[in-house]
């Protein structure tokens, strides 16, 4: 298939997934709640499946202690959600947001601008110019979002914008370490030319987590 075509078909699947996320998750508790486990679903299937192609000691222990991490990922997402005992999804639709953008300019930039490769062993496709545009379309979006807010940088903003670049990259590079260990590209294929769930969440398992501390340690939620 056409490099550019497949690019593309990337980048439509890409926009469809976010405008079906977005549109569950503003509009209905019951199939939010429906969408968060069985993306949690996917992502423990295939990192079983992952370890189980890696050969190392205390599997079962790895595996358990993942799935507690997961259990503890779908809470937090849950409980961002929960504002005063309602259900209102804005705050967690900003994060994720937050985190598409991230995502989104490490690999566009990186794939236009990007020249200096800074984890070659681990992810060869990561730049440090990725990294800056990944950083740079962050601040970006969240002033359009936020452009009725006269303070847009806060010190929330600043904490989460700086929690997403640190702890999404982390993850990101995390999951990359453990596929090149398993010798696969992909976490799984359900995602079609996305790849697997992981591959898609890999970015927010980390760094939702912290927000949520945070907030509960700063008491905003």
């Amino acid at each position: 298939m056409n490099k550019n075509k497949l690019s593309y078909q990337r980048i439509i699947f890409s926009i469809s997934i976010a405008i079906l996320f977005i549109t569950i998750t503003k509009n209905s508790l019951v199939l939010f709640l429906i969408m968060l486990f069985a993306i949690s679903a996917f992502i423990i299937i295939e990192f079983f499946n992952l370890i189980n192609k890696i050969k190392i000691k205390n599997k079962k222990l790895l595996l358990t202690s993942f799935t507690c991490y997961v259990l503890f990922f779908f809470y937090t997402i849950y409980d961002i959600s929960i504002i005063q005992k309602e259900y209102k999804p804005d705050l967690i639709l900003l994060l994720f947001i937050t985190i598409w953008l991230n995502d989104s300019g490490g690999y566009l930039i990186g794939k236009l601008l990007g020249r200096k490769k800074i984890f070659n062993k681990i992810s060869p496709n990561k730049t440090l110019e990725g990294y800056i545009g990944s950083l740079i379309l962050m601040i970006i979006g969240l002033e359009v979002i936020s452009h009725d807010q006269k303070n847009f940088i806060s010190n929330f903003n600043i904490v989460v914008i700086s929690i997403i670049w640190m702890f999404g990259n982390a993850g990101d590079l995390l999951f990359s370490y453990i596929k090149r260990l398993a010798n696969v590209k992909d976490s799984g294929k359900v995602m079609w030319l996305h790849g697997g769930m992981i591959d898609r969440f890999d970015s927010s398992l980390l760094s939702i987590p912290v927000i949520f501390l945070y907030l509960f340690f700063n008491k905003l939620l």
